[in-house]
């Protein structure tokens, strides 16, 4: 079930972004559980990774993790010009981050505490 929200929301913004975002074409998805990122992009494989944990997250949350990885198809740092992809592709995406961060990581930090101890 997690599995596939999160990869049916990688192919919607694929599909509706990548020929708007410079060196996008041929990524791929990888979900797993992650400590401390909600996603990553690797350059050279072509692999966008998505933290499983995000399944917690509303969809708009992990939209906008999807976008900021795939903005680094195009810009690889987090300078003004990536964040300039970030506002045409996600406006609300300071709203998003602080979301994130403020309700639903230390949610996840939870679970990953009570999985550690079971």
């Amino acid at each position: 079930m997690a599995n596939r929200i999160i990869s049916e929301e990688f192919q919607i913004i694929k599909n509706k972004y990548g020929e708007k975002i410079p060196n996008s074409y041929g990524y791929s998805l990888r979900i797993r559980r992650m400590k401390t990122l909600w996603g990553t992009n690797s350059l050279r494989t072509k692999k966008i990774t998505i933290n499983f944990n995000l399944i917690f997250a509303p969809i708009e949350d992990i939209e906008y993790v999807i976008i900021h990885e795939f903005c680094h198809c195009a810009v690889r740092n987090h300078s003004k010009v990536f964040y300039s992809y970030q506002q045409m592709f996600c406006p609300e995406y300071k709203a998003r981050k602080a979301d994130l961060n403020k309700n639903i990581h230390p949610f996840v930090v939870k679970i990953e505490a009570i999985n550690s101890a079971i």
